[in-house]
């Protein structure tokens, strides 16, 4: 089984959340230069700390939008995310078919 589950695995969108794992890194990487080095300029500073929160948006949202069943277009990251459960990637890494069209949404490139 696939780090992110049989569903991703099988549609082949693993990729588009490894997105999510780098962007968040990176991000936290241009967040904290500055303060671990403390050498930056406030200007300086500035422009780490916007990179960083533009990576961060972009690391989220890719995931979020993009991460969908190729059969009826259910997003199944934001679907996962907006569950009840706290736990929301074990319920996304769970699942072997599309919640919505219930089908297994074997990615046909």
């Amino acid at each position: 089984m696939d780090f992110w589950g049989p569903l991703i695995s099988r549609s082949h969108q693993g990729w588009k959340m490894r997105v999510l794992m780098i962007g968040t890194w990176i991000s936290a990487l241009f967040i904290a230069m500055p303060f671990l080095d403390g050498t930056y300029t406030p200007k300086e500073t500035l422009i780490c700390n916007s990179i960083g929160a533009v990576m961060a948006f972009v690391g989220i949202v890719v995931p979020f939008a993009s991460v969908r069943c190729p059969a009826c277009g259910s997003r199944w990251v934001l679907r996962a995310a907006t569950q009840s459960d706290a736990s929301w990637l074990t319920w996304l890494r769970a699942q072997h078919l599309c919640p919505d069209c219930k089908k297994s949404c074997v990615h046909t490139d």
